[in-house]
């Protein structure tokens, strides 16, 4: 029973501690999307179908890449690259056995 106790008490602080850490920075972050939608006047809103126009009429220029091309070459990159740092960060923070 003193084992089960201890990991009881030792969750709960550890839940106590994370709603301290996260709530407010989660909160915080939401404020600040908002804040930056005010300033730029809602870019990402009325802007949206010159964007969708602008992918889909225009083409490659004279041997280049068209915008499709460059979206889907930033977004591999992206993902690419958090993709070997999640498994090192794992591999380093846990051990061989994190990747399993």
């Amino acid at each position: 029973m003193g084992v089960t106790n201890r990991v009881e008490e030792l969750m709960n602080l550890l839940t106590t501690v994370s709603d301290w850490i996260w709530n407010p920075l989660a909160n915080f972050a939401l404020g600040v999307g908002v804040f930056f939608t005010f300033v730029t006047k809602a870019v990402q809103f009325h802007c949206l179908p010159d964007m969708i126009r602008q992918h889909k009429d225009s083409e490659s220029g004279d041997g280049g890449l068209s915008p499709f091309q460059t979206l889907a070459l930033t977004l591999s990159s992206r993902v690419g690259v958090d993709s070997i740092a999640g498994v090192a960060t794992a591999i380093a923070m846990g051990g061989p056995g994190a990747i399993m």
